[in-house]
Order: C-alpha cells, then structure tokens, then sequence
C-alpha cells in the first residue's frame, strides 16, 4: 500500500458507477469527483469497467458485473460484455483460488430473485467453472421460480429457523449431478461442514423421501414428522421445488 492520488485510487474500483467521490473538506463539501464519466454511465444504467484489462486483473469483477446488472435493472455495456468474453475465451478463471469463486458463487446466489443473474452466467458459459455438466434448462428456471415461492410461505412458519436460501439454489444448480459429482464439488470449494451435509442430505435422501410420497404407501404420521423435524430447511426447500 502506498499514497497517491484520489483519480489513481479510483481508477484501482471495478466499475464507472463505483469510481466516483464526493469531497467532504469543508470549503469544497459535496463537489462530485469524477474522471471515468461514472455519472453518465449511471444515468445510461449501464455496468462499464473502467479498462480493457480489468478482467485479466480480477475475474471476479465479472461475477459483481452480474450482479450489479440484475440488481439494479442496469445493462453491462459493449465494451465491457467484450472483455467478459475475452476474459472467459482465454480461461482466466482458473487463476482464480476455488475459494474465491465459491464466495462470488454465494454472493450472486443469495441475491433477490437469483435466475436472471444465473442465466447471465450461462450467457458468457461461466457456470462450467463450477461443474463442466452444469446446464440450465426450463427445469431450471421452474425449480428456480418454485423456491422463490416456496421461500415465501416458509418465512412465516418457519421464521425461528435461518435460511441460506443461495444454498437451495444451489442444490437446484447441480440438480442433475451425481452424488459422486456432487461430493467432488464440495471437496473442491471446500464448503463449511454444515453446508456440505445439507448437499449430501439432498442428493441421498429427497429422491428416496419423493419416492415414498409418490407410491400411495400410508407411511406412518410419526416416520414423515420425524423425517421433516430432522431434514434441513434448505433441503425441504430443494424438494418442494421438484415435485408437485
């Protein structure tokens, strides 16, 4: 870390909208400081990086493009959609720590109504970075659009249990996985614990628990309550969205 200047500083954020500053010294309070055109980017809705190479220094700025794109209703702009394809085209992501792109992952996941940023990210054929089988179908977008309503009538009911709803969609992202696909998944990112014995739970229980729904069996009032009272949240979640 060194001293420079306010315009080198902001010349080092991701995006035109977050490069710009406003002046808090007395004599000159509230004057906008702005050396990208982050104003008129912000008035156009428009998602621009503020060099050609913003990408080759952090690929995960394109994850945040996603995000601020659908977040805010806003565009990402010519350019910058060239350099995310340029960025992909020439494999950049694999400099990138497993661990960092699992955070990006969550982050983009947990925002409000998520399928919009995930078909994004199958636009420029980002999600093979989390499993090359990974593929988004209308299936998708309807377990996608389920878990939005579903989430909805847990929050009463359930408001004394959290919910990590990213990792609902999550589980809806690597649907078509193998339980063995899916451990190799967990290994590599290596998520918490907790997390991984929620995936684990789903890909090994829901398709026995839907079977047994399905099959017209009377399955005793006690095995179903202490199967639910058992099962996380963000599992019944996952399994609402695959059945009727």
């Amino acid at each position: 870390v060194e001293s420079s200047s306010i315009k080198e500083d902001l010349y080092r954020r991701d995006f035109t909208i977050n490069a710009m500053a406003i002046k808090l010294n007395a004599d000159e309070f509230g004057q906008l400081l702005d050396y990208f055109g982050g104003w008129k980017a912000l008035k156009q809705k428009k998602v621009k990086v503020l060099y050609n190479l913003s990408f080759v220094e952090d690929p995960t700025r394109i994850f945040r493009a996603i995000r601020f794109e659908q977040r805010y209703h806003f565009k990402i702009d010519r350019d910058t959609d060239k350099f995310i394809r340029n960025a992909v085209n020439h494999d950049l992501f694999t400099k990138l720590t497993d661990e960092r792109l699992r955070e990006e992952i969550i982050l983009l996941l947990g925002e409000d109504n998520p399928w919009l940023a995930t078909k994004r990210l199958d636009h420029f054929d980002l999600l093979r970075y989390i499993h090359p089988r990974i593929k988004v179908s209308k299936k998708t977008e309807n377990m996608f659009r389920s878990m939005e309503d579903n989430l909805f009538l847990f929050t009463l009911p359930l408001a004394d249990r959290p919910i990590d709803k990213w990792l609902v969609y999550f589980l809806i992202l690597i649907n078509d996985l193998s339980l063995v696909e899916t451990r190799e998944v967990i290994n590599r990112f290596k998520f918490m614990k907790e997390e991984a014995l929620v995936m684990l739970k789903a890909k090994s229980h829901v398709p026995e628990i839907l079977e047994q729904i399905s099959a017209k069996v009377n399955l005793a009032p006690m095995v179903m309550y202490e199967y639910f009272m058992s099962t996380p949240v963000e599992v019944l979640l996952y399994q609402m969205t695959r059945t009727d």
